[in-house]
């Protein structure tokens, strides 16, 4: 992932040797990555596509372990559901491997925003998880698990922390004192 594909782009190098290629994927429909074109073939992915949705669908059969039960046609609906984003689909086989959610549950209750951005798709999936969290915790404890999961996204990135804050709702200096008071522990990492 990168904040500027653009940017990224013009990293590689523009003449490799023999044999050397790189596969760079990318969402971005506006040509950020045109730079590459001159010397790459492209092959164009449509998310919702009849290929990309098998890709998915079987993805989802192969990641989804027993207990939980995920028929072919659930696994096709959930993929139609999350548009094709296999991101989210990971995020899903997840949910139903720990337990969280069940395939009926999730299908009856996600509210995907379609036509959105990706970004804002992946945002709007960080912000489902974290209402689920917060649900029926007391403030003080809400403060402990924004402190904690802070600490997580500063210490392995798995955030990047402009979600953090905008998950959160938190100004930047909340972020840094997180950060302030656990740059000790990130120095033993």
């Amino acid at each position: 992932e990168s904040d500027d594909p653009a940017q990224a782009a013009m990293a590689l190098p523009r003449v490799v040797p023999p044999g050397v290629c790189f596969v760079v994927s990318c969402r971005d429909s506006t040509g950020a990555l045109s730079v590459l074109r001159q010397s790459a073939r492209v092959f164009p992915i449509d998310p919702t596509g009849e290929r990309n949705m098998k890709d998915l669908t079987d993805f989802l059969l192969e990641k989804v372990r027993e207990p939980v039960r995920l028929s072919s046609e659930q696994a096709r609906a959930i993929a139609k559901t999350v548009e094709g984003i296999f991101q989210l689909a990971v995020f899903v086989a997840e949910e139903f491997n720990s337990n969280v959610t069940t395939p009926a549950e999730f299908l009856s209750t996600y509210v995907h925003n379609s036509g959105a951005p990706h970004d804002q798709k992946i945002f709007d999936w960080y912000e489902l998880g974290w209402e689920r969290l917060r649900r029926g915790l007391s403030d003080e404890h809400c403060e402990h698990l924004v402190d904690f999961l802070t600490l997580m996204a500063v210490i392995f990135g798995a955030i990047p922390a402009p979600y953090v804050l905008k998950i959160l709702g938190w100004k930047p200096q909340r972020l840094n004192w997180a950060v302030s008071r656990s740059r000790w522990f990130v120095s033993l990492i």
